[in-house]
Formats: structure tokens, C-alpha cells, sequence
């Protein structure tokens, strides 16, 4: 089942070899990548299955600013 967040099957599916090779397994994974951005559209549209996601900012080791979303 592809979630309503992505626009086809055929960008889910991509999603999931991307996550594969970076190291995301988990079905629920997709919300690590979403963007509060993103997720405020999604919302908007009704097309936001976990509006309960919040977002962690953290600094990598190389001192770059990353952004991950997490479920409750």
C-alpha cells in the first residue's frame, strides 16, 4: 500500500531503494524523511497519515544541520 503522502506507486518505490541503500528498513521509515514543510502540505491536503509527527534537529558528525521526523 503506498501511503497517500507520495504522489504514485512508481515514487514510493523509488522511496524504498533509496531508504534500502541509506539504511532505512522500516515500512514506517518514510516520516524520518518528511519536512515540516512538507508535512504542513500534506496536512493541508488531507493526505497526512501521521499528523503526530514531530521533528528533531540534530548536528551530524561532519557539523552539518539535519532534520528527522519521528512518530509518537
Amino acid at each position: 500500500m503506498v501511503p497517500e503522502c507520495f504522489d504514485s506507486s512508481d515514487q514510493y518505490a523509488a522511496w524504498i531503494g533509496a531508504a534500502r541503500l541509506s539504511g532505512i528498513n522500516d515500512h514506517d521509515g518514510y516520516c524520518t524523511d518528511c519536512l515540516p514543510s512538507y508535512k504542513e502540505r500534506m496536512m493541508v491536503e488531507g493526505r497526512c497519515g501521521h499528523p503526530g509527527v514531530t521533528f528533531e534537529f540534530y548536528v551530524t558528525e561532519l557539523d552539518d544541520m539535519e532534520i528527522e521526523g519521528r512518530r509518537p
